[in-house]
């Protein structure tokens, strides 16, 4: 069955090789990145400590925004995540799968 999307909106679905903005942890070795604008990724070292030590990052596509830890070691990438439309990852993000948004090394 053929979607029938305005022309405007077929793009979304179109699924093609993807470059993101990602950020990478050198604390605990975690590449992370925004799959949608609500989306908010975090590292493990950011989850698991008292304080928090690592780094996490919002935005998706619209906006890029950081919040690091004074001590976190960190470097900001472009990562190539693979064939996948923009509904992918946002429903990815939306229906709590997590297919896509971090990379553990």
């Amino acid at each position: 069955m053929k979607d029938n999307y305005p022309q405007e909106l077929s793009s979304l679905h179109q699924i093609k090789p993807m470059k993101v903005s990602a950020i990478h942890c050198k604390n605990c070795n975690t590449i992370i990145y925004s799959r949608c604008r609500d989306d908010i990724r975090s590292c493990r070292c950011f989850k698991s400590e008292k304080e928090n030590v690592g780094i996490a990052i919002n935005g998706g596509f619209d906006y890029v925004k950081v919040i690091v830890s004074s001590t976190c070691d960190y470097e900001f990438l472009h990562v190539d995540i693979g064939d996948v439309s923009l509904v992918d990852l946002y429903r990815d993000w939306s229906g709590g799968v997590d297919k896509y948004g971090v990379i553990n090394d």
